[in-house]
């Protein structure tokens, strides 16, 4: 009888939380990467200092995962770009040894969102601004990783 007793009870306890979890649903984990934006440094007017042709077109991000991850792991269509309060969907994306992700972005969206978080910003024309890259794993969890570059507003 003490045994009916002990696995009704464990029965009962096992689906109370199992109802809770259901209740609650899942929230997604963060799987924080390594993140570094190409240019370093960036004017609304859309002329660079470090100017390259092979760039002209694109904010770049170089996407590290964590060992334990892969490429494979990402549903790489999902990769976005935060930037200034919106969002930069991927335009182009390659995956290059396993860990690593190269995602690249309209560079004019960018400069778009940051012209308009001017009137947001303290009127110095340079600003250091973080840029966040999200995106989403096969297993519901997600990747985050910023890094900061240098913006110049150009007076028009």
């Amino acid at each position: 009888m003490r045994k009916h007793l002990a696995l009704i009870g464990l029965g009962l306890a096992f689906s109370i939380m199992l109802g809770i979890a259901l209740v609650t649903g899942h929230t997604a984990n963060v799987v924080h990467v390594d993140v570094n934006i190409w240019p370093r440094f960036l004017t609304v007017d859309g002329y660079d200092w470090h100017h390259n042709h092979s760039f002209d077109e694109w904010v770049i991000a170089f996407i590290q995962l964590p060992r334990d991850y892969s490429t494979r792991d990402v549903d790489l269509a999902s990769i976005t770009l935060h930037v200034s309060g919106g969002n930069v969907p991927v335009s182009i994306y390659r995956t290059i040894w396993g860990r690593f992700i190269v995602a690249k972005f309209d560079r004019a969206e960018v400069i778009d969102l940051l012209r308009a978080s001017i009137g947001h910003m303290t009127p110095h024309p340079i600003q250091r601004v973080t840029l966040t890259v999200t995106g989403d794993l096969h297993d519901g969890n997600v990747i985050r990783g910023q890094d900061t570059i240098t913006v110049y507003f150009m007076d028009e």
